[in-house]
């Protein structure tokens, strides 16, 4: 008895054994997170708001087409410019893409602009080729309109 006893102190006294749970260098965490960050325009040395270029524009709006190329709503039509192919039935939704179209849009047209004087060309010139290059650069599945008029899945 006196044994089992002591057998059975030792296993207890054994299980109570210190575990050292510290680690030699401290733990690193990675964590994806998304952020949008929209920029209204800087300010300038004499502290006025300076205008953003089309690049920049365009850049902020990147996400916004995306999720409406995603969603199948706009497409890449054959003038270069953002086609809302099918306006969404909720009406929040469909004024949301409407805006983020005319946005698009609008800094498309003032690049074509800078970009056609610097290279020396037209805009309808300088349009055509930017469309060309969307319509390779879309994702399958995205909306494309060919140069005959004709809508299409890439």
């Amino acid at each position: 008895m006196k044994s089992l006893l002591s057998a059975g102190l030792a296993v207890a006294l054994a299980g109570c054994a210190q575990v050292n749970l510290s680690t030699p260098e401290p733990l690193q965490v990675d964590v994806k997170m998304k952020v949008d960050v929209e920029n209204k325009g800087g300010i300038s040395a004499k502290g006025e708001k300076s205008p953003l270029s089309a690049a920049e524009e365009r850049r902020m709006l990147s996400h916004q087409v995306q999720e409406l190329k995603n969603d199948r709503k706009a497409g890449e039509g054959r003038d270069g410019l953002l086609v809302l192919k099918e306006v969404p039935k909720d009406p929040t939704y469909a004024d949301y893409a409407k805006s983020v179209v005319a946005k698009e849009n609008a800094a498309r047209e003032k690049l074509f602009q800078e970009k056609a004087e610097v290279e020396g060309k037209s805009v309808a010139e300088y349009a055509q080729e930017f469309a060309e290059r969307a319509r390779e650069g879309s994702f399958p599945g995205e909306w494309v309109q060919a140069d005959d008029g004709k809508w299409k899945k890439k």
